[in-house]
């Protein structure tokens, strides 16, 4: 399978890495930006306990604008945190671990005073490679969805995991 071209829209580097060269480097930085928050009993969507030591199937999925069937394709996941005290000291800890790391800020939001408590504090930020990392906050949650960088590689269209060539 040949790759489509080195971009599939604006701003969306295909990498051309394996899914294994991926996984490893996501399951890294993501880990490392759950223990940034300070913030411990952080879950995946199913309610499992986050952690590097579980063998964590991924599924890549197509990147924005890519075909289904052609790619390139992306890992994506979301975990879920507990409240944290401050969920605007919390987001601005989470913006400066991002540039700490040189990431480039996408986008920010704050609510309006007199939003319910359910309103957002988020922050968005992408490396130069594609892969993104969001963060948002409130007085009942906190949660960051990462997206790794997008690969035309064929080994991106399986299921990825710890043992998964």
């Amino acid at each position: 399978m040949e790759p489509q071209s080195d971009s599939v829209s604006a701003g969306m580097p295909d990498t051309h890495r394996t899914s294994r060269e991926i996984y490893d480097e996501f399951l890294a930085s993501s880990d490392a930006a759950i223990r940034a928050t300070g913030a411990e009993g952080w879950k995946l969507g199913d309610d499992t306990p986050w952690s590097l030591e579980d063998d964590q199937v991924l599924y890549p999925g197509p990147c924005e604008g890519a075909d289904a069937s052609t790619g390139p394709w992306h890992m994506e996941q979301h975990v879920f945190g507990p409240p944290p005290q401050d969920p605007e000291g919390a987001r601005e800890q989470m913006r400066a671990y991002f540039e700490s790391r040189g990431m480039t800020i996408t986008a920010e939001f704050q609510p309006e005073p007199g939003d319910p408590p359910q309103a957002t504090w988020t922050v968005t930020a992408e490396t130069d490679n594609g892969s993104r990392t969001k963060y948002w906050s409130n007085s009942l949650q906190q949660s960051l969805l990462f997206t790794s960088e997008c690969s035309s590689d064929p080994s991106m269209y399986n299921e990825v995991s710890q043992t998964a060539p």
